[in-house]
């Protein structure tokens, strides 16, 4: 789901590419793999399960815990699906949460976002989470230039994590708008739900020919 979600953020539906935004300093190491990525990935290759990309992706959000002496324990960490295996460092589990902290890995001081307080109460943690996601996708695309986020459904689990389906509807610089679903439950994350204006759909076929069907849910408007 993160890698579809990225895909989403990064895409150029003008120039038809994926453009990472640009910033001043390699804001982590992290980072580079990332950028290794999107240098191999093309929008043909959007939905390519082939091992070469998936291996590439594994190198994206694999073992972030890691700081080259040893794996950090804190509110920062990330954390991974134990029920794979116990000493998993690959597979990210679920939750938006988590989800945020996985940007905040990868992009450090350049994605500016509160620190979540357990402690608040189901009110308070949807506030923090819908502006730390549009402070996220404003970050990873600067072309955005309005992000609508609705909530269905959202619930505290295990961890202090937040599941349930969030809708997003996002207009760019240029007045093109789409939309697409987040859903996060225990064990289980994916982006659905993909919808776009005409204008949107004539620049370019991205969002209908790069997704499958089956991979996204793609709903035609």
């Amino acid at each position: 789901m993160i890698r579809h979600f990225a895909n989403m953020m990064f895409f150029d539906q003008f120039q038809n590419k994926f453009v990472l935004p640009e910033f001043r300093a390699l804001p982590t190491p992290y980072y580079t793999n990332l950028i290794k990525f999107y240098g191999e990935q093309t929008p043909a290759m959007a939905n390519d399960g082939s091992n070469r990309i998936r291996g590439l992706w594994n190198r994206v959000v694999a073992d972030l815990n890691w700081n080259g002496v040893d794996r950090t324990q804190d509110a920062t960490s990330i954390r991974y699906n134990k029920r794979i295996q116990y000493d998993n460092t690959n597979e990210v589990d679920t939750g938006f949460v988590n989800f945020i902290k996985i940007w905040q890995k990868l992009l450090g001081t350049a994605l500016v976002i509160a620190p979540y307080d357990m402690g608040w109460n189901l009110e308070q943690k949807q506030r923090w989470l819908e502006n730390s996601l549009t402070t996220l996708i404003q970050t990873l695309n600067p072309t955005f230039k309005k992000v609508d986020i609705r909530f269905d459904k959202i619930t505290e689990g295990f961890y202090n994590e937040l599941f349930g389906n969030i809708k997003f509807e996002i207009t760019n610089k240029e007045g093109s708008n789409f939309s697409f679903s987040l859903d996060q439950s225990s064990g289980h994350g994916a982006l659905n739900s993909i919808r776009y204006n005409e204008k949107t759909k004539g620049a370019v076929d991205f969002f209908n020919v790069t997704f499958s069907y089956e991979t996204l849910g793609l709903i035609n408007p």
